[in-house]
Order: structure tokens, then C-alpha cells, then sequence
């Protein structure tokens, strides 16, 4: 009997009824008595069509675009694989659409039964990681290759779940609730697939999911979810090997998802609605991402691919973004149309290779002098050959007897001998090398008592000429210029500076007059001294005029603010300070400059180090001498008591403390 019919007595209903016509349209095709002859002319014709098609068609372009993923055509609803490609000398244009092209599906795995999650290319192009879903093991991390082949590294009767890829692409982050057998709360794991290994990463009674893995790879993020009323999810971190596990004090809502890195330091957070928020790991701090909101994946490269709506475009559309400049994104196209639909397949950017790939730790030769503090230096260097910025090393000492190294890598010997010193990046990358703690190595080339013989060793300048005063310290000398034309005196003995220079005083400053009442303690270049010496020492002042290398003023300016500030610098490179408490009250003080063996110019008050300024010329590299000026005019009495000078670096002031911040302090 015709269909039609059987639907007309089955439900008794007139033919023309609609509700016969959705009997008859919900019948299947191959069960209607009329359509059989139809259904087999049209599946050989399907046949002929798709074989003629196989041998006309062009081969697709190959699966080497840096951003590839499944979505849909907006205008035809239909899936489609495509790709992005991104020059690596392309001049980026901050809203010009990105046009994607079609891609080959069958370069892409077929979806095994159960894979319900992103399926994501890793960097060796030839395999994929997701997770599957399965009726006896639940919920597992998987690897796909290219013929749809599964393999499970880490099989378990308790739910596992792929959190992330490695930079490197030769692990797996992931969380699993097999450590928990009562209440199946999540843990974060390292799985090695090739070695089938699996290593608990994170221990706590809490649920930690939603891992990120930094680019770097040196640290991991995640999510951790209290089971309480009271306690909202924690922003945490992890070192690659399981310690320094910290939690932030970030800002963050009620409800949000890990979206993952923009670069080493700052994570995106999804909250509730598509909102972007943007996490500074090193203070906490959060910021609304106002330029878009929506998912946004971060993947092993420099730029983001986000499905995101903007404020130019309230249409959630494909952008990719670059993480320095969120305002920047382009969107991609497809044949001039926005694409649409959940991206289920990404193939992502890898080329960057912008993990840190090796470290290595950087010591002198000769040995570190044990009377110095030393600021240790490491090298690292990205997969691609690039400088890599380094973060949060940690340092050992094995044999802290002979020396000990902070958590910043100050190494502070104790005594002559050798330790191994061991740098690790987070346990991602590690290197060690044998440190030497060898004898002092500073010399020591002036000692100055102001004794009865001092105008022996010593050349005088200025009108009125330096004089020598009793001080409670015994005997000091007093520079004594008036204020039109400064006086003092030099010392003509080259100090060899090639590994660092310094100069150390006691100086008494009871200023009483903002103007005209100043104290300078200075090396100059010794290449100098020849022109020095054929001055008359009375007209102008020639040694200032030939440039210093480096020096300290005291006050820092005349007038006003002035007994608030003191100054130095060199070579160019000069600026002033606040002075501290009591400098300028008439009681003693240290004051210190050291030329270091880089050429920087650091200054030190009673041991407590100011800051380094760098100059914008090298230092001179035919030695220093020691010069020192003043005015004492108004009855002034700036006077500098017993002063010492020395080749090196002398130990008893912790310059490491300017090495990495060159901010001029208040001592």
C-alpha cells in the first residue's frame, strides 16, 4: 500500500491533513513504498558523483596553517576545516580581517566514539590530545595520531581529565581523582606519554582542575575549588616539579574558568557572561579585558585565537589577538563572511618555540672574593635560539659552610673554599656549576690619616687654599672654598680601575647656608692628571671641566630644598637623591663610592647602599684618581676626616642590592 494511505487509516485522518504530511515526512526514506526505486537510483548516482569528484578535484591545501580549526559557515551552516595563515615578517594591522582558507578534513583524525572536548594538534603535527569518554573507564586523557588510533597513558577507574600541553609538546598536564578514593576530588598530574608515567603534581583535599601550563614551562596554573559555602575558587601556581605551590590574592568572581596564559606573567580568566578578566601574577591584580569578552583560548605561541565579541562588534566572532595589545585583534573571515559555531578541532601555532629550552649558569673564572656579596648570573635561552626572560629561580648552595646563595641568587661566601651551586627554573630546566671562593681582591692603594706629611702627597687648588682643622676625630681637612671659586685638593696616583675603583670617607657637613656651603667626593680619569698638572691651581676649575667618572655632591642642589637632597653620578649619567635623616646635622658620616667592574658609579652612606648609575660613556680605561672640593663660606665647617682608596671591589657593602634595581634609595 502507498504510505499515504497507511498514514490516512492510521490516523484517521483526511489526506490533506498536516498532520498526515508530518507522518508521511518522518517516515524514513527507504520504508516509503514509492521511494524505494528513487532511493537506489540516488545512491548510485552518489556513488558516480563523489568517484567523479575524487578524480576531478584539486588536492586541498596541507595542514601547515598556524591556526586551524572546525567551524561553521555563517551563510550556509555548513562545517568546514579551516586555516590561518600568519607570516612570520607580516606587518600586523590592528583590525584588518584575516581571510581563512579551506583545509583537507582528512588530514585530521577521525573522532573516535566519546571525544566530547577540543581536539587539539600538538606541536609534532602528527598527534592530538582531548579526552574520551567511555563506558567502563569514564572519563580519560587521550592521544590520537593521524589515523585515528587511540592511546590512553594514564587508564584509571577513577576520572581523568587533559588539562593541558606542554610548550615542548612531551607532556601532558592533567587532573585525575585517582589519589582520592572517598570523595574523588581532583588532583593535577604530569603524564608522560611516551614513558607511561604519571606524577602527582599538586596535594591538597581540595579540587585543583583547570591546569595551564605557562609558556616558559616552568610553572603551572590552576583552579581550586573549595567544597564550602564560604570560600570562593583559589587562582593558584605550581613549579613544574611540584613546589613553591602558592595561591593568589587575586580579585576574582564568584564563578569563572583558567582561559590560560598571555605570556609569563599574566593570566585570562572566563567569568560568568564571556568577561575577560586579566590576572598580573607577580602583584595579584586584576583588570577587566574591556576590549572584548568571550572564550579565548591560549595556546604555545604569540598569539590568541578568541571567539569573542568587541566593542566595535557586538557579534561574537573568530579574532586572533596578540596578548601585548588586546585592541589589536583581527577577525577572521571566511570567503568575507564572519564563521560561526564552537570551534571543536584547533591545530595551533607552534613555530615560536618559545620555551625555555636551556639555562645555564654563568660564574667568573678567577673565583668570587670572599669579601664581596655576589650577584650570580644565568643565561637562558629559548627552543627558538632567543634570549628568554628568566622567573622565580631557585638556588641551593651545597655547602652553605663555605657559602650561601638567596632566593634571588646573592651569593654571600663564608670562607675560602668551593661549593656546587645549583639553579633551577621551576625543575623544567636545571644547571649547576662549582663556585670558587677565592681571597680578597681588592687592593688597597691609599690610607689617609691627614698626618703632618699629607701636604706632601696631596696637590691643593682654589683661593682660599685647603686647610687641615682638629675635629672630635682627629685631624680633617677642610676644603674651604668661598662659593665664587670652590677649593680642595687631589691626589696625582693612578688607582687601576679595570676591575672596579672605589673611595671611602668620614665626613662631617653641619650646613648652616643653603648656598655656598658644599662638599664633592670624586675619582676622575687618570688620563687627565698630564693636563692637571700644567694648571696654576688658582684660575677656573679645570679638573671639573675635564669630566668624571665618578662622583657624589653634598648637598645636591643650593637653595630651597637643598639640605634635602644630595647627588650623584658620572659620566654623564647624573641625578639627586633624598638625603637621610641627620646627613647635614654635623655628626659623622660614611660615604663611599665605588666604581664597579661594569662601570657603573654606586654610591653607599654609612654602609647602606644608595643606588648605580650607569653612565652614558665607558669609564676610562687608564685608572682614577681621588679629588676632593668644597665651600665653606658663612663660617661653614664641611670637613672630610680619614679617607681611604683601594683597586676592585672592597667587601663590607652589599652592592648586589643595586644590581637588579637600579632605583636610587633613601639610605
Amino acid at each position: 500500500r502507498a504510505t499515504r494511505d497507511i498514514a490516512v487509516d492510521f490516523l484517521g485522518l483526511d489526506a490533506a491533513s498536516p498532520k498526515v504530511q508530518q507522518l508521511i515526512a518522518a517516515t524514513p526514506l527507504w520504508k516509503r513504498k514509492r521511494a524505494r526505486w528513487l532511493t537506489a537510483a540516488a545512491a548510485v548516482l552518489l556513488t558516480a558523483s563523489a568517484s567523479i569528484a575524487t578524480l576531478t578535484r584539486r588536492p586541498a591545501p596541507p595542514l601547515t596553517s598556524d591556526f586551524t580549526f572546525w567551524t561553521v559557515d555563517s551563510a550556509t551552516g555548513v562545517g568546514r576545516y579551516v586555516g590561518v595563515r600568519v607570516r612570520p615578517d607580516e606587518v600586523w594591522e590592528a583590525g584588518a580581517p584575516l581571510e581563512a582558507i579551506d583545509l583537507d578534513s582528512n588530514a585530521y583524525p577521525q573522532r573516535p566514539p566519546g571525544v566530547n572536548a577540543l581536539l587539539q594538534r600538538g606541536p609534532d603535527g602528527k598527534r592530538w590530545w582531548t579526552m574520551v569518554t567511555g563506558r567502563e573507564l569514564g572519563d580519560e586523557v587521550v592521544w590520537i595520531d593521524s589515523l585515528g588510533r587511540m592511546q590512553l597513558p594514564m587508564p584509571s577507574e577513577r576520572d581523568d581529565a587533559v588539562e593541558s600541553l606542554s610548550p615542548d609538546g612531551r607532556l601532558l598536564l592533567a587532573s585525575t581523582g585517582r589519589f582520592d578514593t572517598i570523595t574523588d576530588h581532583l588532583q593535577q598530574v604530569i603524564v608522560d606519554p611516551e614513558r607511561k608515567t604519571v606524577r602527582r603534581l599538586t596535594n591538597s583535599s581540595e579540587g585543583d582542575r583547570g591546569g595551564r601550563w605557562r609558556p616558559d614551562g616552568t610553572q603551572i596554573a590552576f583552579r581550586r575549588h573549595y567544597f564550602t559555602l564560604t570560600s570562593g575558587d583559589s587562582l593558584c601556581l605550581v613549579d613544574f616539579d611540584g613546589a613553591r605551590e602558592r595561591c593568589l590574592r587575586a580579585d576574582l568572581p564568584s564563578r569563572w574558568t583558567l582561559g590560560g596564559w598571555m605570556d609569563d606573567v599574566r593570566i585570562v580568566v572566563i567569568a560568568a557572561g564571556g568577561r575577560l578578566l586579566e590576572v598580573d601574577i607577580r602583584k595579584g591584580g586584576t583588570r577587566e579585558v574591556t576590549e572584548m569578552q568571550g572564550a579565548m583560548w591560549t595556546f604555545a605561541g604569540s598569539l590568541l585565537l578568541c571567539q569573542c565579541a568587541t566593542a566595535e562588534d557586538a557579534h561574537s566572532l573568530f579574532y586572533l589577538v596578540p596578548p601585548a595589545d588586546l585592541s589589536a585583534a583581527r577577525p577572521i573571515l571566511y570567503r568575507g563572511r564572519p564563521l560561526k559555531g564552537a570551534a571543536i578541532v584547533a591545530a595551533p601555532r607552534y613555530p615560536e618555540r618559545q620555551w625555555l629550552d636551556t639555562l645555564r649558569l654563568v660564574l667568573p673564572p678567577n673565583g668570587l672574593s670572599v669579601e664581596n656579596t655576589h650577584q650570580l648570573r644565568v643565561e637562558g635561552r629559548r627552543a627558538n635560539g632567543a634570549p628568554a626572560p628568566l622567573h622565580d629561580l631557585r638556588w641551593v648552595s651545597r655547602d652553605t659552610t663555605v657559602a650561601t646563595v638567596d632566593s634571588l641568587g646573592r651569593f654571600r661566601p663564608r670562607r675560602l673554599g668551593a661549593t656546587w651551586v645549583v639553579v633551577s627554573a621551576g625543575g623544567w630546566r636545571v644547571d649547576s656549576a662549582l663556585a670558587l671562593v677565592s681571597p680578597a681582591g681588592s687592593q688597597t692603594m691609599v690610607r689617609e690619616l691627614w698626618d703632618a706629611s699629607w701636604m706632601n702627597r696631596w696637590r691643593l687648588f682654589g683661593e682660599p687654599r685647603p686647610r687641615m682643622v682638629e675635629t672630635s676625630i682627629g685631624p680633617a681637612l677642610l676644603p674651604n672654598g668661598d662659593g665664587s671659586y670652590p677649593s680642595g685638593a687631589y691626589l696625582p696616583l693612578v688607582i687601576p680601575s679595570a676591575s672596579g675603583a672605589g673611595v671611602e670617607a668620614m665626613v662631617s657637613m653641619p650646613i648652616t647656608r643653603s648656598q655656598w656651603q658644599t662638599l664633592g667626593l670624586s675619582l676622575y680619569p687618570a688620563d687627565g692628571l698630564a693636563r692637571v698638572r700644567q694648571w696654576d691651581h688658582i684660575t677656573g676649575d679645570v679638573i671639573s671641566a675635564m669630566g668624571n667618572t665618578c662622583w657624589s655632591a653634598f648637598p645636591g642642589d643650593e637653595g630651597g630644598r637643598a639640605t634635602e637632597l644630595a647627588a650623584y653620578g658620572g659620566r654623564g649619567d647624573d641625578g639627586t637623591f633624598l638625603a637621610p635623616p641627620g646627613l647635614y646635622s654635623g655628626r659623622w658620616h660614611r660615604i663611599r663610592l665605588q666604581l664597579l667592574p661594569d662601570g657603573r658609579c654606586a654610591l653607599a652612606i654609612d654602609g647602606r647602599p644608595v643606588g648605580a648609575r650607569r653612565g652614558r660613556t665607558p669609564p676610562s680605561p687608564s685608572g682614577v684618581y681621588v679629588h676632593i672640593v668644597g665651600n665653606s663660606r658663612f663660617d661653614g665647617r664641611l670637613v672630610v676626616g680619614p679617607l681611604e682608596a683601594w683597586s676592585g671591589v672592597r667587601g663590607g657593602v652589599d652592592w648586589t642590592l643595586v644590581d637588579s634595581d637600579t632605583t636610587t634609595r633613601r639610605p
